[in-house]
């Protein structure tokens, strides 16, 4: 029986990596992580396009045709009905230091693992979250990257207290970023709000998709700009997503008075047009 998860680097079934690796040694990378529904990857149009534009923002010289085959050598290989594959590239290897040759390899690291189907009773009945303690920095260069570098949410997921599926992260200016695996939207008056991203957070893929595909198809407005906590205590939706575990309604937020919300017409639509779209 195949024990999960498979890795591969460098299109070759392994689980070891030189303490050389810049992504080892000082997260010199980026990540991106996939939702497997019959063997193809939902979405990989727009997480294609954000691994291309990440590693041009990085400086790290991604062959995309090599890249895409060792996907699909893996997926082919494999064929699970459901998985997740997570895509690790690093700029590759160097000793001591932080400057690096122009022709320096990458490193492709892929991990495929089996999964469930979509969490139902989250999907349903909505979930709790809390905010976070910690504070997202500011950084436009790095804003909307998935890179490396997530120790801020490691240690944002670290505070969430049993009764929370999710911790709510905000920035040094008190600004509603995302959550710590997930982005973040507002339904007020039949319109979709979302965080600016422009400074702090990641540009998630199936946020993009909420906003480009989804709510396109449904004919509901889309606004991103800064929010607070105040935002969020008027909305009259609230709900999350990523591309695991794909729109989750948002029922309670723990904090100093807790806040109830209700689970929405908009965010049943939403979700409606996405299982449509992966089973179509």
């Amino acid at each position: 029986m195949t024990q999960y998860p498979i890795i591969h680097i460098n299109g070759q079934v392994s689980q070891h990596i030189s303490v050389l690796d810049r992504g080892f040694a000082y997260g010199d990378g980026f990540f991106e992580t996939c939702r497997v529904y019959n063997n193809k990857i939902h979405l990989w149009d727009l997480h294609l396009k954000r691994i291309l534009n990440t590693a041009k923002q990085l400086l790290i010289p991604i062959e995309k045709d090599l890249l895409e085959n060792q996907i699909q050598h893996i997926l082919q290989k494999n064929n699970l009905e459901h998985a997740v594959l997570k895509i690790q590239i690093t700029r590759g290897e160097t000793s001591r230091g932080y400057s690096f040759p122009e022709n320096l390899l990458p490193n492709y690291i892929l991990f495929l693992s089996e999964t469930s189907h979509l969490d139902i009773p989250s999907w349903l009945g909505g979930v709790t979250v809390g905010i976070c303690n910690i504070r997202l920095s500011s950084n436009p260069t790095l804003a909307g990257l998935k890179h490396l570098n997530r120790l801020e949410n490691v240690l944002a997921r670290a505070e969430l207290k049993s009764e929370s599926s999710e911790g709510l992260l905000l920035d040094q200016q008190n600004n509603l970023i995302e959550g710590t695996m997930s982005n973040l939207f507002l339904v007020k008056d039949n319109t979709l709000v979302t965080p600016d991203l422009t400074a702090a957070g990641v540009c998630g893929v199936m946020r993009e998709a909420i906003m480009t595909i989804y709510a396109v198809q449904l004919n509901i407005p889309v606004i991103q700009k800064k929010l607070t906590l105040d935002d969020m205590g008027e909305a009259e939706e609230i709900f999350l997503c990523n591309s695991l575990i794909g729109i989750w309604p948002v029922k309670k937020c723990v904090r100093e008075k807790t806040s109830v919300f209700a689970l929405g017409e908009v965010t049943r639509k939403l979700q409606v047009e996405l299982i449509r779209h992966v089973t179509s």
